[in-house]
Parts: structure tokens; sequence; C-alpha cells
């Protein structure tokens, strides 16, 4: 295997990779609790299908003057004692919607606190735990690799 050598400051480097290291930590932590609450709530949570009955749009400015939309959904089910509640949802930002009007959609409920439902699916919660832990490994990967680039080994000589 090829030996790399980096040139530069190898004090700039421990401490990128150590910052980088330490924010792919946390957001990994926060991924395994995220993951875990999730479970949990999964575990215990009542299911129901539920209708698309509105479809919304977030938009927020963003860099160099681009606004970044997201869509909203209004959602409506019924718990298992035929109360009807309605919440709201994200549908990511793809165009078209990745949900239309009238579509059913599986709901995850707490029975003591059905109006804080949830939905099923990637969008539901999938998408922000695959957020958490891409971003935190390639985060403490890249971190890791300038620690052990900038390693006295790898110092020109």
């Amino acid at each position: 295997m090829a030996t790399v050598r980096v040139q530069g400051s190898p004090t700039a480097f421990r401490l990128g990779g150590a910052v980088f290291s330490l924010v792919g930590a946390l957001l990994l932590v926060l991924a395994w609790h995220l993951t875990q609450q999730q479970r949990q709530f999964r575990a215990g949570a009542s299911t129901a299908q539920g209708v698309v009955e509105g479809l919304g749009r977030d938009t927020h400015p963003g860099n160099g003057g681009r606004s970044t939309t997201a869509f909203i959904l209004l959602v409506r089910f019924s718990d298992a004692k035929g109360n009807s509640y309605q919440i709201v949802g994200t549908a990511g930002a793809s165009r078209p919607a990745s949900y239309q009007v009238g579509q059913r959609v599986t709901v995850y409920y707490d029975p003591a606190r059905p109006w804080d439902g949830q939905l099923g699916g990637f969008l539901g919660q999938g998408m922000k735990l695959t957020f958490a832990w891409g971003f935190g490994l390639v985060m403490t990967g890249v971190g890791l690799l300038c620690l052990r680039l900038s390693s006295p080994a790898n110092r020109p000589a």
C-alpha cells in the first residue's frame, strides 16, 4: 500500500480531524438516540390507515437567493375508538410531491396521545435517521482520516 505524505500544517490537520471526529461522533450518538426512540415508539404504537386530505408548501429563503420548498401533508385517521384526528407531516421536497390528496398512508400513534401521530414509511422518520447516521459516519471517517494523515509517520522528511 502506498504511503500518503501530507504537506502543510500537521497541527491544522489534527485540529480539523479532531473537530470532524467530534462532530461526527456527536451525530452518531444523536442517530443512535433517535433510532432507540423510534424503536420504542413503534413498539408501543398502534397503527391506522390515514388519508391525505391536503398538501401545502412550506417555502424558506435559501442560499444564493434560491428558496427551498418542503411539502406539508394533512392526514386524517381514526384511532381504535373511532375518534378522528388530523396530523401534519412532511413529504420532503420532491417535485411533484411524493403524496397525493386521497392517498392512503400508514399512521403510527400512541393510544394515549393519538393527536401526536407519525407517518409511516421512509419520509415519516426514516429520512431523518438516514441523514443522521450518514452524516455522522462520513464526518467521523473524514476526521479519523485527517488524524491519521497528520501522524508523525505521514510528515514529509
